[in-house]
């Protein structure tokens, strides 16, 4: 809601000042991905919603809830108190603990595919190897079982074919940056917010598994980030253990001083276990010297 208001309002200044409003997209394929239609429906529910208000069954691709979701804790909470959840992917750890019927499939890299970035350009690729023994990239698993429940639309052969159907409408004419939402202010929050950043090789199970990548620099383990203003206020400096506690829960972290981060703000980064029992990557947490 509150990036939502935000890119609202964004487009009103942009408007107001005669410029022009654009955005980046949060992933490679988020415009394929809602070409697609992979968005909710009339009356659907967002991923979020669904895991706020957990409901009977679940089907996850190629997802690490603790990590992927936004508040990985409720997550996993969500899905071990349905009563029936599917996991498809290649790795049996990312969903021993809540799965209760795990389907091996090809990691995203081994399927040919679509992307179509921020532009609206489509490019096409092949899978860098083939899919190792009977696994299958995730898509055809489930045409299989589209077919079995004798569901319409489940025939394609190919990810070719695929995408000549999501393109065959043309896109500019389904592209806008246009933001139909009200305008508003944020509250204003009175203690620190927690402000998240998602390290790059901890963005997928595939690079959270390469040990080279986890030793790299930009994987080094999450601390507390703050300004010298802020750090002075708490009665802080760098280099020392902080407990950080949010609704759900609390961890002890060192803090690291970046003038780069805002006044009241503390930088965690989110995607790592050791931080996921703050809950959400934004939200009002408490520090205090552990």
């Amino acid at each position: 809601a509150q990036a939502t208001t935000l890119a609202a309002n964004g487009r009103a200044v942009a408007d107001l000042s005669g410029g022009k409003f654009g955005f980046l997209t949060s992933g490679g394929n988020t415009v394929g991905g809602y070409l697609a239609g992979a968005i909710p429906g009339k009356g659907g529910k967002t991923a979020a919603a669904m895991l706020a208000e957990p409901l009977k069954a679940y089907i996850v691709l190629h997802a690490e809830p603790l990590l992927d979701a936004d508040n990985g804790q409720q997550a996993i909470a969500a899905l071990r108190g349905a009563q029936f959840a599917v996991a498809l992917t290649p790795y049996r750890s990312a969903a021993a603990e809540w799965a209760d019927v795990m389907l091996p499939v090809s990691p995203f890299t081994e399927t040919s595919g679509t992307f179509v970035n921020a532009q609206g350009l489509a490019q096409s690729f092949k899978g860098t190897v083939t899919p190792f023994g009977q696994t299958r990239p995730g898509w055809k698993v489930l045409r299989v079982l589209g077919n079995v429940l004798h569901l319409a639309g489940f025939d394609d052969e190919t990810s070719e074919s695929v995408r000549d159907a999501v393109l065959a409408s043309g896109i500019e004419g389904r592209l806008s940056n246009d933001v139909k939402a009200p305008l508003g202010l944020g509250q204003a929050l009175t203690g620190l917010e927690r402000v998240a950043d998602v390290p790059i090789y901890r963005t997928d199970a595939m690079v959270r598994r390469s040990e080279p990548l986890q030793a790299a620099p930009a994987s080094k383990k999450p601390a507390a980030a703050m300004n010298g203003r802020t750090l002075t206020s708490l009665g802080l400096t760098a280099g020392v253990k902080v407990r950080v506690s949010a609704g759900q829960g609390a961890v002890e972290l060192e803090t690291v001083q970046d003038d780069a981060v805002a006044d009241r703000a503390v930088r965690i980064s989110a995607a790592f276990e050791t931080t996921a029992a703050l809950g959400g990557a934004f939200g009002q947490i408490s520090v205090e010297r552990a």
